[in-house]
């Protein structure tokens, strides 16, 4: 697939240098380039850019202003802050939250290794919003100890395994032994709201509560009713580009 990138900055000449950089990049497609926030939100709303590189100074509306509007509520497109700028802005961009931050003078070394950051998780994202575009009512059959039973897929919390068993977790019910593999569950669960957040969980993102912290760098999930506790391997936030980012992510998911 292409990556369609949108690139927004009021000066021609780091704004073609960026397009030449992300042009040598594999599975790249430029769709537009802004010179001012205003310009960006109309191309965006029109070409529905996987990523966009943000100048913060820009006359009229910066952009950081342009950036909460364009990811207000939506996982997609991600914004990677572009400045010359560093000390001076550094920490208002990230209260915007964006997915990278490149510095002028652009180094077109750099510049890739972060554009395959942001490409694996434009997948991850995308994959994750077709799931959450899945009806909410809905059975799925499944092999239980004894038989196949259709189960509404709204009432499953989370599948879990312990000692090569995988149980099925409801709310106010005990654990249901399931005669699957977890790779198959995973796969017969692919557009419904199911992510996987550890090799031994497979959650229902419309039942998460809170992320909780555990201890130094862990941390786990409270799921259903009950707030079941489920952990989040530090892989698994590694992937997907730190807690605040997973947080950011299972938010506007569940929230649609």
């Amino acid at each position: 697939m292409k990556f369609k990138c949108l690139i927004v900055d009021d000066d021609e000449r780091p704004s073609w240098l960026l397009k030449t950089i992300l042009e040598e990049i594999e599975d790249i497609k430029i769709v537009g380039m802004a010179s001012s926030g205003q310009e960006a939100l109309k191309m965006a709303e029109v070409s529905q850019p996987d990523i966009v590189f943000m100048d913060i100074v820009m006359p009229g509306m910066n952009g950081m202003e342009t950036s909460k509007r364009l990811t207000k509520g939506r996982l997609l497109p991600l914004v990677a802050i572009t400045t010359g700028y560093v000390n001076e802005y550094v920490e208002l961009c990230y209260k915007v939250n964006p997915a990278a931050f490149i510095t002028k003078p652009f180094d077109s070394e750099r510049i890739s290794g972060e554009v395959e950051r942001l490409k694996e998780l434009v997948l991850l994202y995308k994959n994750i919003l077709s799931r959450c575009a899945c009806a909410d009512i809905d059975s799925m059959p499944i092999k239980t100890r004894n038989c196949v039973e259709r189960f509404l897929i709204p009432e499953i919390l989370f599948f879990h395994s312990v000692d090569r068993e995988l149980f099925m977790e409801l709310d106010y019910s005990e654990p249901e032994r399931v005669m699957h593999r977890m790779k198959e569950l995973e796969v017969k669960f692919t557009g419904h709201s199911f992510i996987r957040v550890h090799k031994s969980y497979l959650v229902n993102m419309k039942h998460i509560r809170s992320i909780v912290s555990a201890r130094e760098k862990a941390f786990h999930l409270h799921v259903g009713l009950e707030k079941k506790t489920v952990p989040i391997s530090r892989e698994y936030i590694k992937r997907v580009g730190g807690i605040n980012i997973l947080r950011e992510m299972l938010g506007k998911c569940c929230e649609k």
